[in-house]
């Protein structure tokens, strides 16, 4: 018989997801944060009078206040539990395959494009199927061929009429 201690969760593992959530939700709420009642992926803090939040699929997260201080502080904690953080900063982040810009204007554009377009480049490498046909539309084509002799006005049924139509 082998026994074997683990001083780490195994990347890759069901457990180890639920042990990660587990360590990393006892941080956040030790430092004052309270997971949202509605997504167990989302924690909020008000700090300096404004709400700080912090959402996070695994291990990728992402924090706003309207503080730069306020998210360098929070980064700052989370390091020092989980050193070895990669941090993006800017008014343009890639998160989990989204490209988020926060415009000039306050509104903030969301994008996949180059999530998809990796997606089909690792589709074409390991499958060796090119997809390069330009689609306009989901439908299949058979769809928009028209019969050549197709009767051009064909009633419902035998007897209809506008008038004689009636709908229960």
């Amino acid at each position: 018989m082998l026994y074997v201690q683990v001083n780490k969760a195994i990347y890759g593992m069901i457990e180890s997801a639920l042990l990660w959530y587990e360590l990393y939700v006892t941080v956040l709420l030790k430092d004052g944060f309270e997971l949202n009642e509605y997504d167990k992926c989302v924690a909020n803090k008000v700090i300096n009078g404004k709400q700080c939040t912090i959402g996070w699929y695994v291990d990728d997260n992402i924090i706003g206040h309207v503080e730069d201080e306020v998210v360098d502080e929070v980064i700052e904690k989370i390091e020092s539990k989980f050193p070895g953080l990669v941090v993006q900063k800017g008014r343009k982040l890639d998160f989990l395959g989204m490209e988020i810009f926060f415009r000039e204007d306050g509104k903030v554009a969301l994008g996949t494009v180059q999530f998809l377009m990796a997606m089909v480049k690792e589709f074409e490498e390991e499958t060796g199927i090119k997809l390069n046909n330009p689609y306009t539309t989901p439908a299949a084509p058979w769809l928009f061929k028209i019969k050549k002799n197709a009767k051009t006005s064909v009633p419902l049924c035998e007897n209809s009429h506008p008038s004689s139509v009636s709908i229960r």
